[in-house]
């Protein structure tokens, strides 16, 4: 596989609102998610059905509720069964780096030095396991993520 034959060369959002929202069903163009990777980080929420999501050499099966944070550079794609998912695309530098305490958060991201979680069940199904490593409460809800994608969606909603 050749890492740069797989990079999305789309612009998201603008410079001004460097985040973009995709509403993505059985008609959008995009439906079935081919691989690639962008420079900008991906939240996605999954509305109904569900999304069997690939980043870099993880697998995910995804249902409704659940959230899924690809950060920057993840080769992923994804297929989807019976469903409608939603995606919010944002550069977490041009989006966050006004302050200084989010230029140091945004810098400890960007070297790894902070760990993120990049996926969030809102309702764990039977035959799952979470992560026995991560600690009960120490990783964002769905909810709380899924709140995050209201807030993009009311930005970018006349």
């Amino acid at each position: 596989m050749h890492y740069l034959d797989y990079n999305e060369k789309i612009e998201h959002g603008t410079p001004d609102f460097p985040i973009a929202f995709y509403h993505v069903d059985e008609h959008h163009s995009r439906y079935n998610m081919p691989f690639h990777w962008h420079k900008e980080m991906e939240l996605i929420q999954v509305q109904s059905g569900s999304l069997r999501l690939f980043l870099d050499d993880r697998e995910i099966l995804a249902g409704a509720g659940d959230v899924i944070l690809i950060e920057e550079g993840v080769i992923h794609g994804g297929i989807p069964e019976h469903c409608v998912y939603e995606c919010a695309v944002f550069d977490l530098k041009s989006t966050l780096m006004h302050t200084d305490a989010c230029k140091r958060y945004i810098r400890l991201i960007s070297r790894h030095q902070i760990q993120l979680y990049n996926y969030f069940q809102a309702v764990p199904r039977e035959g799952t396991v979470r992560d026995p490593s991560v600690l009960p409460g120490a990783a964002p809800s769905s909810r709380d993520n899924s709140r995050l994608l209201q807030a993009v969606r009311s930005c970018l909603t006349p």
